[in-house]
């Protein structure tokens, strides 16, 4: 197991991907404190997230849908970590005091890995789209937890959009606009009442 926290890993292909957020190590970090407090309240003790949109939301990483295991481990309290195949850590864009990466090889276990850094959660919180054999595996190494889906902790967060989010609507909907060759031909509406903040 290798572990990166110097934030010193080259940009990736990612970054003109994830620059449509528009985010920063302060907004991740604000919405990983707000997850916390939901944590708290559901009494939840870490938050286990993989491939889907809560990711990319909490650290920036669109993570690829594949076999090997991605995971954000976002405890009640301590650091961040997130735990990826070392052959993908490249593609990170790191946000340094947001969350560390902890790199697994090929014939490392990341379940495992991921369940050392769990050694006390009786509670832990597990994405929606993360794929099942993984959860099984954890069933295994971590006695006695009980595991509820993590939607209940983030999705109500993420119906209130912040300023970055705001900002990356905007510019999607400025990248939607028609091409001037074929302007001419849609509706001016900005005297729509519901016109979308996006429409520029």
């Amino acid at each position: 197991m290798q572990e990166y926290n110097d934030g010193t890993l080259g940009k990736s292909w990612q970054e003109n991907f994830v620059s449509t957020t528009i985010a920063t190590a302060s907004d991740y970090l604000a919405r990983i404190a707000k997850v916390r407090s939901a944590m708290v309240a559901k009494q939840v003790d870490a938050t286990l997230l993989s491939v889907g949109h809560d990711l990319p939301y909490l650290s920036g990483y669109f993570a690829m849908p594949l076999e090997r295991l991605t995971m954000l481990v976002i405890p009640q309290n301590g650091e961040v970590v997130m735990v990826v195949p070392r052959l993908e850590v490249p593609r990170v864009v790191p946000q340094p005091g947001v969350f560390s990466i902890v790199a697994w090889g090929e014939t490392e276990d990341p379940v495992a890995i991921v369940a050392k850094l769990l050694p006390s959660a009786r509670k832990i919180a597990i994405g929606d789209q993360m794929w099942a054999r993984f959860l099984v595996e954890l069933l295994t190494k971590i006695n006695g937890a009980t595991f509820v889906r993590a939607v209940d902790v983030v999705g109500s967060l993420r119906m209130s959009k912040d300023a970055s989010e705001i900002a990356a609507l905007q510019a999607a909907g400025c990248r939607c606009r028609p091409s001037c060759s074929t302007a001419a031909f849609w509706p001016d509406t900005s005297h729509w009442p519901h016109r979308s903040p996006g429409v520029c």
